[in-house]
């Protein structure tokens, strides 16, 4: 598919062609620098916010997209957490260039020029600036504006288990933005299926396992679609088999999801805070208590941390940050709550280094995941692991599998593929995984007596050179399982009027589980032997019914604790042992 864009040009009087001499090429090149001058100054009043003038061309959104058919199945939608390739970019930037050198360190960068003088431009730039120009590409093409987040690829494993792109109708009149997807492809000499939906980067988010989210404002850019309409779309096209759509607790113009949410590995998902005084408190709290009670694909529910955003000035745009591989770029504006915010991330992503960008443009609802793009590694090795969590039967060993795929067609060292583990917090052990057949190598863990906390991850390298963990942080953060119950009773058994409290022992999080009879405001209160609080992780509305809250305890010193739960005028309390 090819767009044509026409400028509108200036009319010059022949006389003063004339008059003033000017051969036939200069008024060619005075004609094209005047369109460029006209071009960069309309590109220069774009905004997040669509301008008048862009309202009144709304209707031009998606009038000569042509959908292409749907990739071969199975699709699977890759995750931003998973390994990367590159970060897409464009030039005039959005992001300072101490972040665009940070990445290039260990990552390619691809930045979106207009022509092989903007390029020029850019590596002067890039030179001066120390960034490491082996790890730079460029795409020549016309850009209305620099994000990339929203206009965006995104990457899709298909059915014969390569990478391609799919792209989508970008719900601005930006008609350059939208054939990026398309440069990129041909950048990258990848397929690319064009998907009949108005959609937006920014307002999208997949787990990597067939889950996704987006707040309604993918409803109201798609009217003349139902919500199974979309909800096809999205399977057919991604491989996205439960789409959440959320409503929008930030309440404010935007309606994207990275201004408050993100997920941060197929389990966990980071989800913005607000004071309890802010009008919209109870908003962040039900979506929050919303992921709290899904289940992810591992089968339990989400994993949900919380990062203070209270908004205003300076901004505090925590959530729209970026993951490179290991590193994850948080947006820093000078706010007292940056140190809280980069605290938060590192108890939620340990392994991971998290480094702060200041930058003097970032804003509540723009900062850098929005002006940056990442590209999934095309030859990637993926691990697909279902992993054994929560509180097992006692038995005398788990099985742990794992199908793994290289989408670079790169053989798989078998010796290299192994399950690394260890029993209440001792030594690592190794055990390797036996091949099964297909894709699918297997291997039983054993365990002792009941009680016992398992940890472990798994191992595979291909012969690209690749090597690769699962989960992908590997022992910093490992899959945690416990063999029988710690405490005497089923982990998700809940008693009406009660409360429970698991695991007991905890280590690093802790789960209270509840059941209301009415709906009611809840806190939560955790104190110390000497009566002292040492967190209030919680105090939120919920609804009649069971809720389970899941909050992290691992900064805590290890001994005895009280929990304390009250709702209306009851209260409920009791212990649990914290063991590092």
């Amino acid at each position: 598919m090819v767009w044509i864009k026409t400028n509108r040009g200036s009319v010059v009087d022949p006389k003063i062609v004339d008059v003033m001499k000017i051969s036939l090429g200069s008024l060619l090149s005075l004609l094209l620098l005047f369109s460029l001058f006209v071009n960069a100054q309309e590109k220069s009043k774009l905004t997040h916010i669509p301008s008048p003038e862009e309202r009144a061309r709304w209707h031009e959104i998606g009038k000569d997209f042509v959908p292409t058919e749907a990739p071969t199945a199975p699709v699977r939608n890759i995750a931003e957490f998973e390994p990367t390739e590159a970060i897409l970019v464009r030039y005039p930037f959005g992001i300072p260039v101490t972040l665009i050198k940070e990445i290039a360190d260990d990552c390619k960068v691809i930045t979106v020029v207009q022509n092989a003088t903007q390029e020029d431009n850019v590596r002067t730039e890039y030179t001066s600036n120390g960034v490491n120009l082996e790890h730079c590409e460029f795409i020549h093409a016309n850009s209305d504006s620099y994000w990339t987040r929203d206009y965006g690829p995104w990457f899709i494993a298909d059915g014969n288990d390569e990478v391609g792109i799919v792209n989508f109708t970008y719900n601005r009149p930006r008609p350059n933005d939208n054939q990026i997807p398309i440069h990129v492809a041909a950048h990258l000499g990848v397929s690319y299926y064009n998907m009949n939906l108005a959609h937006t980067g920014g307002n999208y988010m997949c787990d990597g396992y067939g889950n996704a989210a987006s707040t309604d404002l993918i409803w109201e850019e798609n009217p003349s679609l139902s919500h199974q309409d979309i909800d096809d779309l999205m399977m057919e096209y991604l491989g996205i088999e439960q789409y959440h759509v959320t409503s929008d607790p930030l309440g404010d113009y935007i309606k994207h999801i990275d201004c408050w949410g993100k997920y941060l590995a197929p389990d966990k998902i980071m989800i913005g805070q607000v004071p309890e005084t802010d009008y919209r408190y109870e908003d962040f709290e039900a979506v929050a208590e919303y992921f709290a009670n899904t289940d992810s694909p591992y089968g339990e529910p989400y994993r949900v941390y919380r990062v203070y955003t209270p908004g205003g000035s300076p901004a505090t745009p925590y959530t729209n940050c970026l993951i490179v591989n290991r590193k994850v770029f948080i947006p820093m504006s000078g706010s007292q709550w940056d140190d809280d915010a980069i605290a938060t991330y590192e108890a939620a992503m340990p392994g991971y280094e998290i480094i702060g960008v200041s930058f003097g443009s970032w804003e509540n609802t723009d900062a850098l995941h929005c002006r940056t793009h990442e590209i999934a590694d095309r030859e990637m090795l993926y691990l697909h692991h279902l992993p054994v969590v929560g509180v097992q039967p006692l038995q005398g060993g788990y099985e742990v599998a794992v199908d793994i795929t290289s989408y670079g067609d790169h053989e798989v060292y078998a010796d290299s593929v192994y399950a690394v583990y260890r029993t209440n917090g001792g030594a690592w052990d190794t055990l390797a995984m036996v091949f099964q057949g297909d894709r699918r190598y297997a291997v039983t863990l054993p365990v002792g007596e009941e009680g016992t906390k398992v940890e472990y991850f798994i191992h595979a390298a291909d012969m690209s050179g690749r090597s690769e963990e699962h989960p992908y942080i590997g022992a910093s953060d490992p899959h945690k399982f416990y063999a029988g119950d710690p405490v005497g009773i089923g982990s998700h058994e809940i008693f009406e009027g009660g409360v429970l409290c698991y695991p007991n022992p905890a280590h690093e999080m802790v789960n209270i589980a509840f059941m209301l009879d009415a709906s009611s405001t809840v806190s939560v209160v955790l104190s110390n032997p000497l009566g002292e609080v040492v967190q209030s992780p919680v105090k939120a509305h919920y609804s009649a019914g069971r809720h389970n809250l899941r909050f992290f305890v691992g900064d805590l010193p290890s001994g005895i604790y009280c929990y304390t739960l009250t709702s209306g005028t009851h209260t409920l309390s009791g212990k649990f042992v914290l063991s590092h």
